[in-house]
C-alpha cells in the first residue's frame, strides 16, 4: 500500500492517491495537528490498483478548516500510513 498527497500545500482541494496491492477494506481520515479527526474521507472497500480520493478542506459538518498542517491517515488490512498535507487559505 502506498499513499501520495498532491498538491501540498493546497487551497481548494487536495487529492490522495492510494495504491493497493490487493482489494481491501480501508478507512481514510484527515486529522488536525493535535490528532483530532477532522473528517473521514472514505470508509469501505477499494479494488487493487490506484484510486484517488479528495478532501475539500472542510470538516465533517462542511465547515471550512483553518490554514495549517493536517495529517492524512489510511487504515487498511496491511497496516496504516500517514502523510502530511498543508492547507492554505
Amino acid at each position: 500500500m502506498s499513499l501520495a498527497v498532491s498538491p501540498s500545500p493546497f487551497r481548494a482541494g487536495g487529492a490522495f492517491r492510494l495504491t493497493l496491492e490487493r482489494r481491501g477494506e480501508l478507512a481514510v481520515e484527515v486529522l488536525d495537528a493535535v490528532g483530532r479527526r477532522v473528517r473521514q474521507v472514505f470508509h469501505g472497500e477499494l479494488p487493487a490498483g490506484t484510486s484517488t480520493l479528495r478532501w475539500d478542506g472542510r470538516d465533517a459538518l462542511g465547515a471550512p478548516q483553518p490554514a495549517g498542517v493536517y495529517f492524512v491517515r489510511v487504515w487498511a488490512d496491511g497496516g496504516q500510513l500517514a502523510k502530511t498535507v498543508v492547507l492554505l487559505r
